[in-house]
């Protein structure tokens, strides 16, 4: 990785990384992705970032990602398959006092052979995909104690993705994969590397099949409630 400021509060990163394991992929690239001693780095790929601060509590970022994949693990015998992969990601974060906001888009797509496109009859690999959200939250705590250290800070953030957004030709688009959630939660810090952090998200996809777990039924209509304990250290 290499690293830098092209100007005053504009600043960059790079990176060269493995590349992906195709045949591991059933729709997006997260299944791609790989750890270990079995690592194929018969491929590369690229990463570039540009953060920009502009001294008024709004910051802007923007990422681009590039890499090629083939199938196989390390040490193995290279296989047929070959991808090129795209993402690109724009967010923007805004603070002013104690009012938080926050924004993402992200799309991705890539372009294969047709081993890659069409080997696993059972698998609809997404040709692109695309995701966002907003969010918004506010710390009350400065309100009721000003000079406290503690946080109480309610958010609602609004999502919506598509990891079938555009499938192969002859493929199948999964409506269970274009999905919307609307979460309401808070996070509370007693202490400034502490934080306990509640959710409630409530789940929709566009799919006609009912909510619910099991053949003819989607989970990801299910509604849902998140709890956690962190600590910075």
């Amino acid at each position: 990785m290499a690293y830098g400021e092209i100007m005053p509060n504009f600043t960059y990163k790079t990176a060269i990384t493995n590349g992906l394991r195709t045949d591991t992929i059933t729709d997006w690239i997260d299944k791609g992705r790989q750890k270990g001693a079995t690592i194929n780095a018969n491929n590369i790929a690229t990463t570039l970032r540009f953060d920009y601060a502009t001294g008024n509590g709004l910051n802007l970022g923007a990422s681009f990602y590039y890499g090629t994949g083939s199938d196989r693990a390390g040490g193995e015998e290279k296989g047929n398959q070959e991808a090129k992969f795209y993402l690109y990601t724009f967010e923007s974060q805004f603070q002013k006092g104690n009012l938080w906001m926050k924004g993402l888009y992200s799309f991705g797509n890539v372009d294969g052979n047709d081993t890659f496109k069409y080997e696993k009859p059972d698998t609809n690999r997404a040709k692109s995909v695309y995701g966002w959200y907003i969010e918004t939250a506010y710390n009350i705590i400065p309100h009721l104690n000003p000079e406290s250290t503690k946080s109480l800070t309610p958010y609602i953030r609004y999502e919506r993705y598509n990891l079938h957004d555009e499938v192969f030709e002859g493929k199948i688009s999964d409506k269970t994969k274009d999905r919307s959630v609307f979460t309401i939660g808070f996070d509370f810090k007693p202490h400034p590397q502490v934080v306990i952090k509640a959710e409630y998200q409530f789940r929709d996809t566009n799919s006609k099949l009912p909510e619910g777990k099991g053949s003819g039924k989607d989970e990801n209509k299910i509604d849902q409630f998140n709890f956690g304990i962190g600590f910075n250290f």
